[in-house]
């Protein structure tokens, strides 16, 4: 299906080290394509092993903020 490139956002794939950058700074492109996607005008997709490593290190480096990803992944 051909994306309407006027209404649908377009879809930007992360990986763990973007997810990790713009959850813990609010500074950067990172945090940016967060904030826009939360916006709505990019579609995030997170794959599952970035999920992974993503747990991995939180749980490893910041057990308290493993919460607060799993509510952001909501």
């Amino acid at each position: 299906m051909a994306r309407d490139a006027r209404t649908d956002p377009v879809v930007v794939c992360l990986d763990a080290d973007v997810v990790i950058a713009g959850l813990f700074s609010r500074a950067g492109a990172s945090h940016a394509i967060l904030v826009l996607g939360e916006m709505g005008l990019l579609r995030i997709a997170i794959p599952e092993a970035a999920v992974v490593e993503v747990t991995r290190n939180l749980e490893r480096k910041l057990p308290d903020a493993v919460p607060a990803f799993e509510a952001f992944l909501k």
